[in-house]
């Protein structure tokens, strides 16, 4: 018996005994073994690493004119939803620690729904900010980064909650720490500030925050 040379496949040399049914066999085991561990790592490369929380309860007033960090504010409330297989699970903050350190476009994103707790000055200003600080060492932060920024604004209607998105993709080298301190690596923050004077603002239920590895690269 043989095997071809790419993927292993056996086959009868030509002075082997005839026997139809078990070359069969066999050839058919190898190529259920070949696809298993093809499907396997195929299912590595495309299921990349993901984590998605959920805030499930009110969070702290924030003041106008304050930027102010939403893990902070959501503090206690932020649930995970989802985190791939070998990911710590965070339950008050998106951080970067265990997501990896292959190289890549990571996707960071954040729906908020955002409400007064007292007075409403229509039109007022809402600033959803999403920040990346890339280092230039994985062993040590701050040190020398790289700040990525994207920025959604909204304006008060007083019709309800005000609802807003934002969405950052930026490639980092050095996405978690290799020397253990989790803020070594790739640092993700998001931020509101508002401008309704009147009264703080509060984030709701079902405020959504979500990271995950778009696509391998190399540094």
């Amino acid at each position: 018996m043989d095997a071809t040379d790419s993927q292993s496949l056996p086959f009868p040399e030509g002075f082997d005994p005839g026997d139809g049914a078990l070359d069969l066999q066999v050839l058919a085991e190898a190529i259920d073994a070949n696809a298993t561990l093809k499907l396997a790592e195929f299912r590595r490369i495309a299921n990349k690493p993901v984590r998605v929380s959920r805030l499930t309860g009110t969070g702290s007033g924030i003041p106008a004119g304050i930027k102010t960090d939403i893990f902070s504010t959501g503090a206690g409330n932020w649930v995970s939803q989802y985190n791939s297989p070998g990911m710590t699970v965070q339950n008050n903050a998106l951080l970067n620690d265990q997501i990896g350190l292959t190289p890549g476009l990571y996707h960071f994103g954040a729906f908020l729904i955002t409400n007064p707790t007292g007075a409403v000055n229509v039109n007022s200003q809402r600033l959803l900010t999403l920040e990346a600080l890339i280092p230039n060492d994985p062993t040590s932060f701050p040190g020398t980064t790289i700040i990525k920024e994207a920025r959604t604004e909204v304006f008060e209607t007083n019709t309800g909650s005000t609802m807003m998105t934002a969405e950052l993709e930026v490639f980092t080298p050095y996405p978690s720490s290799v020397s253990g301190d989790p803020f070594a690596g790739t640092d993700f923050n998001a931020y509101l500030t508002h401008a309704n004077a009147g009264s703080t603002v509060t984030l709701l239920t079902g405020s959504l925050m979500w990271l995950y590895r778009a696509a391998d690269m190399e540094g």
